[in-house]
């Protein structure tokens, strides 16, 4: 997908993204795989249904939501589910330079479990509901 590349380049060709491959997300995934198949499928449904919003905001988001660098299975980091959002976003900042949408996509991504990390854009609530669509899939793949 062109629009994907174009709108991704900045982000899947640095080190610390190619890092994600080294982590597992849900079943077989990897956290690079899994950001992946979040912002394009989030991607896919704004173009799809004419969704009027930033498209790279959504798409960078999509890619930095689980930008922690630890193999969460085996961790020291305690309550990772309610945590591991704000680790992300954390991580992101010293990386790339992000926008308020951006940082709100990477902060909200586990709303409602995380009730008090709301999505206030339509990024944002977009790329929650395709990280448990995408989840899901993951982990039922074979």
């Amino acid at each position: 997908m062109k629009e994907f590349n174009k709108l991704s380049k900045d982000i899947i060709n640095k080190k610390v993204f190619i890092d994600l491959k080294k982590y597992p997300s849900h079943g077989n995934t990897n956290l690079y795989t899994h950001s992946i198949n979040v912002a394009q499928s989030s991607l896919l449904f704004i173009n799809k249904h004419h969704i009027n919003c930033s498209k790279k905001d959504l798409v960078v988001g999509a890619l930095l939501h689980d930008l922690y660098l630890y193999n969460w299975h085996h961790t020291k980091v305690k309550f990772h589910t309610f945590r591991h959002q704000s680790i992300a976003l954390d991580t992101a900042k010293r990386y790339f330079k992000l926008t308020k949408i951006e940082e709100n996509i990477i902060y909200s991504h586990m709303f409602p479990i995380t009730f008090w990390t709301f999505p206030k854009y339509k990024e944002a609530w977009i790329v929650c509901l395709f990280d448990k669509i995408e989840a899901i899939k993951e982990i039922f793949e074979k």
